[in-house]
């Protein structure tokens, strides 16, 4: 009896599994590298958020130890002096660095404007340490309130635009909505004030408090 080969038909065969083999590889590892880059961006807008919650905590902290800094409380006629924690400069104004502090009021005995203007300058050279290109806009005073506002650059803030005809689409940093007096509660918390002048790409998150 003569014996049979099948040498060509299994190295037929290995090729084709090995082939297969890399293929699935391939998918999967391009899987992983869009999965990588979607967490990348929820990571970083994550991140901001809880940068966002703690610059807002250490301001409120700072305001209630030098509540007398933060203008009029309950009570007290209006029109006095008004409240020197108070940050309304735009977006471009902000876009170089951060005033040096001067007395350190942490080392030292500081009269009430002394410490608030201390708190500013350190508050704002945290923002922009905790923030992507971090600005803020703070406004109000004791007895109406304090509103704070947060803002960094998002590149994934995008919107599309498709081609006429149905063609490709082509997607651009998009502007955030301005603040309205009317706007709903959601859209207050993701409005950037007028006075801001943010941007597109620009994120704004915007709190509230008591002193």
């Amino acid at each position: 009896m003569r014996a049979h080969s099948y040498a060509p038909h299994q190295a037929g065969g290995s090729l084709l599994e090995v082939m297969l083999a890399l293929l699935l590889i391939a998918v999967g590892l391009l899987g992983m590298a869009a999965l990588q880059a979607s967490t990348a961006k929820y990571r970083v807008n994550i991140q901001a958020q809880a940068a966002v919650a703690q610059l807002v905590s250490d301001l409120a902290e700072r305001i209630r130890t030098n509540a007398g800094a933060a203008g009029p409380g309950f009570g007290v006629p209006q029109g006095g002096t008004a409240s020197l924690y108070m940050l309304e400069s735009s977006w471009a104004d902000q876009a170089g660095a951060p005033p040096a502090m001067g007395k350190d009021c942490d080392r030292t005995p500081c009269s009430a404007a002394e410490r608030a203007g201390f708190d500013m300058a350190l508050w704002r050279q945290r923002v922009r340490e905790l923030l992507p290109q971090g600005a803020a806009v703070v406004q109000g005073d004791r007895a109406s309130g304090i509103e704070v506002t947060l803002m960094w650059m998002d590149k994934e803030q995008l919107s599309e635009t498709r081609g006429q005809d149905g063609g490709g689409i082509t997607r651009q940093l998009r502007l955030a909505p301005v603040c309205a007096p009317d706007a709903e509660q959601a859209m207050v918390y993701h409005c950037c004030p007028g006075l801001a002048r943010a941007p597109a790409g620009v994120r704004c998150w915007r709190m509230s408090f008591l002193p």
